[in-house]
C-alpha cells in the first residue's frame, strides 16, 4: 500500500527543544489501570507502542510522594529510590526501538484521599477533597510549599537516573498545581493567592526548581 504523500510529514523527525523524535507520533501520558501494581504489564504496553513505531512514549501520572496517592487505583509511583528500577525498565524498553521516553510526575493534592498512607491531603486551601470520601484537605503552609518543590526536584532527578528523556510538571486536570491556579479552589490571602500573578507563583516556582534539577539536554514539559 502506497502512503498518501500528504501524510509524509508525520513520519519526519522533529526537534523538541534539545531532543529529536524520529517521527511525529506522540503518545501522551495516560493511565491504563496497571501502574505500580502490574509493572511488567505497564512497561510491556509501552514497549509494544515503541516497537510499533511511536516516536515518543510517555508514562501515566507518576506519584511523587506518599502524601498524594490514589489507592486502590494503580498509577505509577516514584516515591523514593526504590521505585527507580521499574521505571528504568520502561525507559529501556522504549529506547530499544529508538523512541524517546517521557515521564509525568504528579502530586494530586485534593484529588487524592490517601487511603493507603493515611496522610491528610493538602492543597492551597482547606476544603473537602474532590472525591467521594468524606475527607478535608489542610491548607499548605510555607514549609509545605518548600517541601513540595523539593519532592518535585527529587522526582525529576530520579527520573533522569531511570533514563527518561523528557520530564513533565503536571499543572492541570484538577491536581495540586491546578488547585493553586484556580480562584475557585485557591482562596489564600498571601502571595500564593488572590491575583492571577500570585496564583501562578507556586507553579512557576516549581517549574524553575525542576528546570534547575535536570540537565539542559532534557526538555521540561508543562
Amino acid at each position: 500500500m502506497i502512503r498518501d504523500p500528504r501524510y509524509d510529514i508525520l513520519f519526519e523527525s522533529v526537534k523538541i527543544g534539545p531532543v529529536t523524535t524520529k517521527n511525529r507520533f506522540y503518545q501522551v501520558p495516560h493511565c491504563n489501570g496497571m501502574g505500580h501494581l502490574y509493572p511488567s504489564s505497564w512497561l510491556e504496553m509501552r514497549r509494544i507502542k515503541a516497537e510499533g513505531g511511536w516516536g515518543v512514549v510517555n508514562t501515566e501520572e507518576v506519584e511523587i510522594s506518599h502524601t498524594s496517592e490514589v489507592s486502590p487505583i494503580p498509577v505509577g509511583r516514584l516515591w523514593d529510590d526504590s521505585d527507580i528500577p521499574v521505571l528504568a525498565r520502561m525507559a529501556d524498553a522504549v529506547h530499544e526501538y529508538g523512541a524517546l521516553a517521557g515521564i509525568e510526575p504528579v502530586h494530586l493534592g485534593a484529588s487524592a484521599a490517601n487511603n493507603y498512607s493515611r496522610e491528610i491531603p493538602m492543597g492551597p486551601s482547606a476544603r473537602p477533597i474532590d472525591l467521594l470520601e468524606p475527607i478535608q484537605t489542610r491548607a499548605m503552609d510555607k514549609a509545605d510549599i518548600r517541601e513540595f518543590r523539593g519532592w518535585h526536584r527529587e522526582a525529576a532527578k530520579r527520573a533522569k537516573r531511570a533514563g527518561f528523556d523528557i520530564v513533565y510538571v503536571y499543572a492541570t486536570h484538577g491536581y495540586l498545581l491546578a488547585h493553586f491556579l484556580s480562584p475557585v479552589t485557591n482562596t489564600r490571602t498571601d502571595e500564593y493567592g488572590g491575583s492571577l500573578e500570585n496564583r501562578c507563583r507556586f507553579a512557576m516556582e516549581t517549574i524553575a526548581a525542576v528546570r534547575k534539577a535536570i540537565p539542559d539536554s532534557t526538555p521540561l514539559f508543562v
